[in-house]
């Protein structure tokens, strides 16, 4: 049988905490060497999970000691009484926050919603379809556009740092 790619998916399932499949689990009720295999996969998150449990609050009493045994002892402090603020403070502030608030909302500039006939036909013109294609440019031109210039400076740098004389003769 193919017992060891059984047994390497049951401690995938035991490591991942996923549940395993059918046909696994249909495996296991026949092989007694898988079966036990996953029994023991399960005792040990058991026991993962006891002796992770055990470590962190031995851990956690330890350092609490050591803590308290390092720290100096102090006295608790006093509480302070309580004094209520006056009716007065609090009234001005809130007044003073809604003049504030007020004062923002109408000194705010009016729009002007009435739109005079000559601004109304330039927004035509300048929406027009034939307007708005003309303005845009296509991304490959400008693509083409880039490359040339490329090419252009990288030819002009070769040539003034090679001297090539093409078509000319050598003297």
């Amino acid at each position: 049988m193919l017992c060891f790619v059984y047994k390497w998916l049951i401690s995938q399932a035991a490591t991942s905490g996923k549940h395993l499949s059918k046909g696994v689990h249909h495996h296991i009720q026949k092989c007694d060497s898988c079966r036990e295999y996953f029994q023991f996969c399960e005792s040990l998150k058991k026991r993962g999970r006891h002796d992770a449990s055990a470590l962190t609050d031995a851990y956690t009493k330890k350092l609490n000691n050591k803590l308290s045994v390092s720290l100096p002892e102090t006295r608790a402090p006093q509480p302070k009484p309580f004094h209520k603020p006056g009716l007065v403070p609090v009234t001005a502030i809130t007044l003073l926050i809604a003049v504030v608030f007020l004062a923002i909302i109408f000194t705010r500039p009016q729009r002007e919603t009435v739109l005079p006939l000559d601004d109304i036909s330039k927004l035509a013109n300048a929406a027009a379809p034939e307007n708005v294609l003309m303005k845009l440019e296509s991304p490959l031109e400008n693509e083409y556009f880039q490359l040339k210039q490329a090419l252009d400076s990288t030819t002009k740098f070769l040539v003034s740092r090679l001297d090539i004389r093409l078509g000319q003769q050598a003297q």
